[in-house]
C-alpha cells in the first residue's frame, strides 16, 4: 500500500504547476558553447576561459565548437539546428546580433535569442606595421590620396567592411577588404606586409606592446583604457563611426525560462573570477566587464535602434 502512494505521488509531482524534474536536473550532461570564430583569436580565448569556470559552476564538462566565419552567423545557424534545451550556449562578438542583421541576409534576429550575459568590451581598432610611414587612421588616409593607390585589409566580420566602405567613400580612396577567418590570420596577414593594416578587437595589443604593430584609432564610443593616447574615428573625423563591441552568450528564446536562468547567473559568476578576467584583459585584449542577463538585453536593443538610426544617416 505505501509502495503504491508513494507512486501516486510521484506521478502527481509531474503534474503539478513549474514541477520539471528534466529542469532541475539540468545539467545532467556535457553543454556546448559554438563559438563564432577560429581557435586563437580573442573570441575563442573568452569563451575557453570563461567554460574552464563555467565547469565548476554547472558540474559538467563545457565543450567548445568552433564556427568560424560570416562575424558569427555560421555558429548562430550551427545552433539553431540544435536542441532548445539548455546544452547549447552562442558565443559572438554583439555586433552579429545587432548590426549585422541590419546589413546583412540573416535569418534570425535578436528577438529569437535570450542573452545569458557578456563578458568583455571589445577594444575594437585599427592597426598596422610599427614601421609603417603612417600613424594614425587619417595618416593613413592622407597617405592613399597623395600616393593614389587602393588599400587593403583582413577581414573576418561584417560591421568592419561598413566603416571602411564608409570611410573609402568618404575619402575619394578604394579599401579592400581581404576575407580571411579568426583573428590569427590577420595577425598573419598584417605581420606578413600582406596587407596595409588590419582591424581587431584587442586581439593586436600584445603585438603593439611589444613593438611590432602601432594603433591607428578606435571605433568606441571612448577611447580605449588600453591605449588612451589613440583617438577614436569619430575624434579623427568620422563622427557616424561609433561601435561598442562585447562578447555575447546566448541560447535559443525556446529555453526553458529556469534553465536560462540557471546558465545566467553561471555565466556571470564564471566571467567574474579572476582567472577569466585576466585572460580577458591580458590575452583576449579585451576590457573585462561582465554584464548580466537584464543589462545585456538592455544595451543590445538599444544598440540596435542606434545602429539602425546611424545607417540611416549613412544614406544621406
Amino acid at each position: 500500500m505505501k509502495h503504491a502512494v508513494r507512486v501516486c505521488l510521484l506521478f502527481l509531482s509531474f503534474l503539478l504547476p513549474g514541477a520539471n524534474p528534466a529542469s532541475a536536473a539540468f545539467p545532467d550532461r556535457p553543454v556546448t558553447i559554438v563559438v563564432g570564430f577560429a581557435a586563437g583569436g580573442a573570441g575563442d580565448i573568452i569563451a575557453r576561459s570563461v567554460g574552464l569556470e563555467l565547469e565548476k559552476e554547472l558540474g559538467q564538462p563545457v565543450v567548445i565548437v568552433n564556427k568560424g566565419g560570416s562575424g558569427g552567423a555560421l555558429a548562430i545557424g550551427d545552433a539553431l539546428t540544435r536542441p532548445a534545451d539548455g546544452y547549447t550556449i552562442v558565443g559572438t562578438i554583439s555586433a552579429a546580433l545587432t548590426l549585422d542583421t541590419l546589413t546583412a541576409k540573416t535569418r534570425y534576429s535578436l528577438a529569437d535569442f535570450s542573452l545569458l550575459g557578456m563578458t568583455g568590451v571589445y577594444q575594437e581598432g585599427f592597426f598596422c606595421l610599427a614601421d609603417k610611414p603612417w600613424k594614425s587612421m587619417k595618416e593613413l588616409v592622407a597617405w592613399a590620396k597623395r600616393e593614389n593607390r587602393a588599400l587593403s585589409y583582413p577581414s573576418s566580420v561584417v560591421f568592419d567592411k561598413l566603416i571602411t566602405r564608409y570611410i573609402g567613400e568618404k575619402e575619394g580612396i578604394e579599401i579592400r577588404a581581404v576575407p580571411v577567418q579568426g583573428g590569427a590570420a590577420i595577425i598573419s596577414s598584417v605581420l606578413g606586409g600582406h596587407t596595409d593594416f588590419g582591424y581587431g578587437g584587442g586581439f593586436q595589443s600584445s603585438y603593439v606592446k611589444a613593438g611590432k604593430m602601432r594603433h591607428l584609432a578606435g571605433i568606441g564610443s571612448q577611447r580605449s583604457p588600453y591605449a588612451p593616447d589613440v583617438p577614436t574615428l569619430a575624434e579623427e573625423g568620422w563622427p557616424l563611426l561609433v561601435f561598442d563591441n562585447y562578447f555575447a552568450f546566448y541560447a535559443s528564446k525556446k529555453v526553458p525560462a529556469e534553465i536560462l536562468t540557471r546558465l545566467s547567473e553561471a555565466l556571470v559568476r564564471a566571467g567574474s573570477q579572476p582567472s577569466v578576467q585576466q585572460a580577458l584583459a591580458g590575452k583576449a585584449g579585451v576590457y573585462p566587464a561582465v554584464f548580466n542577463a537584464a543589462e545585456s538585453t538592455k544595451i543590445l536593443e538599444e544598440s540596435l535602434v542606434r545602429y539602425r538610426n546611424m545607417l540611416e544617416e549613412m544614406k544621406k
